[in-house]
């Protein structure tokens, strides 16, 4: 015979009404907040808006109805133009203080990251695989979370293969996988890269492409400079702007393209389009 849990059997409470389920969310609302004062633990929260208050500006947070206030020189932000952009995003923070007649609380997000940072600098090692948050996507890099440690990831670090916008790719929010390369607790310093995680298909590069022959390939990115034709899984080749006889070419479009040079040391092809496909 099967055994029974106590808790299986006892009776579950429902309030009856909505300001029953009201007053019972907002008291374990404040239970959470009232703990977390208490043990100094960490708390997180989606910013829900930025308002002023004394004069400056805040990051507005909420722990089921209650409202809590983080001061901007409680953030790691400089600017209140860089609050405005993490609207949405998560922030850590430690309640500092509680006014429950206004029910509010007041928070610290600068206290929450220096303690998660010591953690996190005191776990760091060298060749050690972690998933980082991304933060921020720009153009040509991430910037991550690696344990509230902010660290930015240009794209040559992401991928052995030209990323014409990191847009495409990657969303704040996102987790990606890196390795730790280098780091300086007293310095601050952390590098990771994506990159070395994965085969470097550029030494197979010499036997596969060589010099003057011709090969087609997909157009992964123009720029000023020229124009990035990809050969093979993570394997582009640099080329000149096509001739106005062959005309422009854009993002996705199958070219043929001649090897000028390979250079395996410095992962790098060059060559020109010779025409399109």
């Amino acid at each position: 015979m099967s055994n029974i849990l106590e808790n299986d059997v006892l009776l579950k409470i429902v309030p009856e009404s909505e300001e029953q389920l009201h007053h019972q969310i907002e008291q374990e609302s404040w239970e959470k907040v009232y703990e977390a004062r208490q043990n100094r633990s960490i708390m997180q929260s989606e910013i829900s808006t930025i308002e002023t208050h004394g004069g400056k500006a805040c990051v507005i947070v909420f722990v089921g109805h209650i409202k809590g206030i983080i001061p901007i020189d409680e953030t790691d932000f400089d600017q209140s133009k860089q609050l405005t952009d993490t609207i949405g995003n998560n922030i850590y923070y430690k309640v500092t203080g509680l006014d429950r007649d206004s029910e509010m609380f007041v928070a610290s997000s600068k206290q929450a990251i220096e303690h998660l940072q010591g953690l996190t600098w005191d776990r760091l090692r060298t060749n050690l695989i972690v998933d980082a948050k991304i933060v921020r996507v720009n153009n040509r890099s991430l910037r991550l979370d690696v344990g509230a440690i902010n660290v930015d990831l240009r794209a040559d670090e992401v991928s052995y293969e030209w990323i014409d916008n990191m847009h495409d790719r990657y969303k704040p929010g996102n987790t990606i996988r890196v390795k730790v390369i280098e780091f300086n607790k007293e310095d601050k310093l952390l590098t990771v890269s994506g990159k070395q995680l994965i085969k470097n298909p550029w030494p197979e590069c010499t036997t596969r492409f060589q010099t003057g022959n011709t090969y087609k390939g997909t157009v992964s990115g123009v720029v000023e400079y020229g124009v990035f034709v990809n050969l093979a899984e993570g394997v582009d080749i640099l080329c000149r702007q096509p001739k106005p006889s062959i005309g422009k070419v854009k993002k996705g479009d199958i070219v043929r393209v001649r090897v000028s040079k390979v250079d395996v040391d410095n992962n790098e092809m060059s060559g020109m389009i010779k025409s399109k496909v």
